[in-house]
């Protein structure tokens, strides 16, 4: 199985702090801006 990975759509800073919070946790952030 693949690991988990979550879009986040808008890579300003609000998307940004959301990667890296998901990051802390073990996941994957992909942005789309």
């Amino acid at each position: 199985m693949a690991d988990p990975a979550i879009a986040i759509v808008g890579a300003g800073p609000a998307g940004i702090r959301a990667a890296e919070a998901l990051s802390r946790h073990g996941l994957s952030a992909i942005l789309i801006d």
